[in-house]
């Protein structure tokens, strides 16, 4: 039997960017998270581990501490059945502590790119994939050492 799925509306689109990422990686502040994840969330952060809603909540609190000045830009969006899709690029400077990273700040500029793909169920985003450079970053930001060419 083929399963169905409403729509996701205009304001679900807007709110899983603006509630459910925007203001939780640029100014560490997760409180829209109960309006936009449901509480069995999946948040797939390739090459990091899978975290649930209080994981990521986590997550974005000690990002937001290295890059205080984070900003994140949505370049496109769209929905279709139960499934949204942003392409975003984001800049920052490492410049605060955070127990993210082992190496003090060294207040160098990062830029990067990427994807995030939203799945839900009434009402709900269920499952988030979110894709990066994030090795780029970690060089850019003096985390990683450059690759040998």
């Amino acid at each position: 039997m083929t399963q169905t799925h409403p729509a996701v509306t205009e304001d679900q689109l807007l709110a899983g960017w603006e509630k459910g990422e925007q203001a939780a990686w640029e100014q560490g502040d997760t409180s829209g998270f109960d309006d936009v994840y449901s509480d069995d969330l999946v948040y797939h952060l390739p090459p990091f581990p899978d975290v649930d809603k209080a994981g990521l909540r986590e997550t974005a609190g000690v990002f937001h501490q290295a890059w205080p000045d984070f900003r994140f830009r949505l370049d496109e969006q769209f929905a279709t059945d139960s499934t949204t899709v942003y392409r975003w690029r984001c800049d920052g400077h490492f410049s605060g502590e955070s127990a993210m990273f082992t190496v003090p700040p060294t207040g160098n500029k990062t830029e990067a790119s990427g994807t995030m793909i939203f799945h839900w169920t009434d009402g709900k985003v269920t499952e988030v994939w979110h894709f990066g450079d994030w090795l780029g970053w970690l060089i850019q930001a003096g985390v990683l050492p450059p690759i040998p060419r």
